[in-house]
């Protein structure tokens, strides 16, 4: 048995409250009030995973005092062997036949055959075998090529070969979830470009999207994958390297914010004002830290901050501001140096952030 213990000296927890906080999205101290950030979903999901794990968690607190959180998680035989110092799961190199998936794999790679350097590659993870056939059916339509993996094993081999522009990954598979197969991705790519990872599910709420986005997905849609938005995911995550890049700054133009976008995905006023919340608290962080970095001219960690931006403006109807961050990851995949157009770019962004934060403010008051 582990025995986990996480102490604090905090204004702490009263006995009355203890057995709600791990109900999602309860706050002690509403998000309102400006005195803690978050959503009141982090104590939700260490829940479930030590449920998940047959463990259990217990709090004791004292008001004003602190409070004491305790897991206790039962030695277990790994059914999933991460990368950081232990055995890594067992890959062959060689094409496996997996029952059931046979017509599958004979389609990705009669794909294959019509490859130039012109085309997209992408890893399609899907157990479906009619749902992997209209998806590689519509992405070769637009100009892709196509791997299929009907596993998280394959998918695990397939990444460690072959350099992919996106990844579009089924939540439900058959040996491994695609959060947790996600979560095994990043692993391997923790020192180099994250490829993006759009997840696919047929199903959707606050709860998954969050644990979606926290496994290292860049977004997630609902099946079915239509044509109109498989070009809206390549146009954003994987522009076409045979079209002419020009570095010039383009206009930028639509409402700075659309509540709409959030209403479409979070349904309750509440929450969506408490991600606002969040999304203020975040962009006052990042709009004293980005022009020290833009001063040590660290374009690489402005880079980083700005393809985080990118994910929650999508998500938070930041439309303005997110062509302001997918203008700066343009840049920088065409480029490797920074120059005035570099500089430009910078700029119009922290505009756009002052802009969308302001937008917020009135939202909210």
């Amino acid at each position: 048995m582990i025995e986990i213990k996480v102490r604090d000296t905090g204004m702490g927890i009263s006995k009355d409250k203890q057995d709600e906080i791990f109900t999602r999205f309860t706050r002690l101290t509403p998000a309102h009030q400006g005195i803690y950030k978050g959503l009141g979903l982090g104590l939700s999901i260490v829940k479930q995973l030590i449920d998940d794990l047959g463990g259990e968690i217990y709090v004791e607190s004292q008001l004003k005092q602190g409070t004491t959180f305790t897991c206790l998680i039962p030695f277990q035989e790994p059914l999933v062997m991460d990368n950081v110092g232990v055995e890594d799961l067992p890959v062959s190199n060689e094409r496996v036949s997996y029952k059931n998936t046979s017509d599958i794999l004979t389609f990705a790679k009669r794909v294959h055959q019509n490859i130039n350097s012109g085309q997209r590659k992408i890893l399609l993870v899907e157990d479906d075998k009619l749902s992997a056939k209209i998806a590689a059916s519509i992405l070769t339509e637009l100009n892709c090529v196509i791997d299929v993996a009907p596993d998280a094993k394959t998918a695990l081999r397939l990444v460690q070969e072959k350099d992919y522009q996106l990844i579009l990954m089924d939540i439900g598979l058959p040996d491994m979830d695609g959060i947790a197969l996600t979560h095994r991705i990043r692993l391997q790519q923790w020192q180099q470009d994250t490829t993006p990872i759009i997840g696919l599910t047929a199903h959707i709420d606050a709860e998954k999207r969050q644990k979606c986005l926290g496994a290292g997905m860049n977004a997630v849609m609902l099946k079915p994958l239509k044509k109109e938005n498989a070009l809206e995911l390549l146009t954003t995550f994987s522009p076409d390297e045979q079209k002419s890049f020009s570095s010039d700054i383009n206009h930028i133009t639509g409402p700075v914010f659309d509540a709409e976008v959030m209403r479409d995905v979070l349904k309750n006023e509440e929450l969506i004002k408490d991600c606002i919340d969040l999304m203020k608290t975040e962009l006052e962080k990042d709009l004293m830290k980005l022009p020290e970095l833009q001063q040590a001219n660290n374009w690489q960690a402005i880079r980083e901050i700005v393809h985080e931006w990118q994910g929650r403006s999508v998500y938070c109807g930041a439309k303005r501001l997110e062509q302001a961050c997918r203008q700066i990851i343009d840049y920088f995949n065409h480029t490797k140096n920074s120059d005035n157009n570099a500089n430009d770019l910078y700029q119009q962004l922290i505009q756009e952030m002052k802009t969308a934060k302001e937008a917020y403010k009135n939202y909210t008051e």
